[in-house]
């Protein structure tokens, strides 16, 4: 598309010395994906949350078609061990992976 363009007056809808012919070429992509999440609350205080993720792409390359995508994620809601502080702004620690 676009080789061998010449456009002696560009303001005009036919302003091509030489047109390309249209290419009909058919792509077909296959993709699946698979997830899953698991959730754990212990004490009621702390939170513990794990995913995993696999994508499948039929255009990835021929060594690598799938790719995994693992995240987990760790909160602890510290006010329950130490109690309720009027200076305390700060109420709960998270930290995640992806």
């Amino acid at each position: 598309m676009g080789r061998q363009l010449v456009a002696p007056t560009p303001y005009k809808l036919s302003n091509t010395v030489q047109r390309d012919l249209p290419i009909d070429d058919e792509t077909v992509i296959h993709r699946e994906s698979y997830f899953g999440q698991a959730t754990m609350d212990l004490y009621d205080q702390l939170y513990l949350s794990g995913s995993l993720r696999n994508d499948g792409f039929s255009n990835f390359g021929r060594l690598s078609r799938r790719a995994w995508f693992p995240k987990a994620s760790l909160a602890w809601t510290f006010t329950k061990v130490i109690g309720e502080r009027p200076w305390l702004l700060l109420r709960q620690v998270a930290g995640r992976v992806r």
